[in-house]
């Protein structure tokens, strides 16, 4: 331990170390890594690792490469259900869904 109050190992595989504490699992916009969470990319509620994204916080939407969290999707792209996908029209600068 760092002092008494800061663990720095768990004892128990079951647990990971989060911020000097032993957890049950990693707490959301972090992953599991080597016994101890790490933080996901900025924006990301969900991750498997540092580079890529499964989900994202409210307020932004998953890039169609899942590599990060955006305000807006880019030209070309909309937002469905919080991901940014490609329009069917490869000429389209702007695509919506029509219900």
């Amino acid at each position: 331990c760092f002092n008494e109050n800061y663990c720095t190992k768990c004892k128990n595989d079951n647990y990971v170390l989060f911020v000097g504490e032993c957890k049950n699992e990693c707490p959301e916009g972090y992953y599991l890594n080597n016994g101890s969470c790490t933080k996901c990319k900025d924006g990301c509620k969900s991750c498997i690792d540092g580079t890529s994204c499964n989900e994202c916080f409210s307020s932004l939407i998953l890039s169609k490469d899942k590599l990060e969290c955006l305000e807006k999707c880019p030209l070309n792209q909309t937002n469905i259900n919080k991901n940014c996908l490609p329009c069917q029209d490869s000429n389209c600068s702007q695509c919506q869904i029509n219900n």
